[in-house]
């Protein structure tokens, strides 16, 4: 896929769009933190992933950003996401079906530029083809490459109708993904 970087006028470029997209507007897949497949369950993940390095952003062995650009972008860190929501405006946008297929933020950046995240909700389940996307078009949540404190955990970008913070999930969850330019 194309992904453009997106000077937002911040420290890093953001991606125009979520790693599995074909359209900056549309969701995306949904990923396990650290995990380079697609998104199926949480029982599988724990299966494979008990021993991940802290930060992963860049890691071509862990980050499916780095994976799925060729090296261009990664996953962001917690500080990152941090400038992200702390240096832009955030403007919520119901999904219209034409332009917006959902609902999400428009993130205008302190130079003009803007990128959009969907609320692209998030996987959750233990069984392989049981676990579903739950509150889709509501809510959405997208890693950072660094895990919270607690090891179960990674932490995130959250948003819905307004809010706007970063927080943590389980790392078993189908999370989205927006990238920033590996510089």
């Amino acid at each position: 896929m194309d992904y453009r970087d997106i000077d937002l006028g911040l420290s890093v470029p953001w991606a125009d769009r979520n790693i599995g997209s074909t359209m900056p507007r549309n969701p995306g897949s949904h990923y396990s933190w650290g995990d380079n497949l697609k998104w199926r369950s949480e029982r599988s993940y724990y299966a494979i992933f008990d021993n991940i390095p802290h930060n992963i952003c860049g890691n071509a062995d862990f980050d499916i950003a780095t994976i799925e650009t060729s090296g261009r972008f990664r996953l962001p860190s917690t500080d990152e996401i941090k400038e992200l929501i702390n240096n832009c405006k955030w403007t919520w946008i119901d999904a219209d079906n034409e332009s917006y297929p959902l609902s999400g933020y428009d993130v205008c950046g302190p130079n003009g530029n803007r990128i959009f995240l969907p609320a692209a909700g998030y996987g959750r389940g233990s069984v392989d083809g049981e676990s579903f996307v739950e509150e889709y078009d509501i809510y959405g949540c997208y890693w950072s490459g660094q895990i919270y404190p607690d090891n179960n955990l990674a932490h995130c970008l959250v948003l819905k109708h307004n809010t706007v913070a970063l927080d943590s999930e389980w790392r078993s969850k189908g999370l989205s993904i927006r990238p920033v330019l590996n510089k």
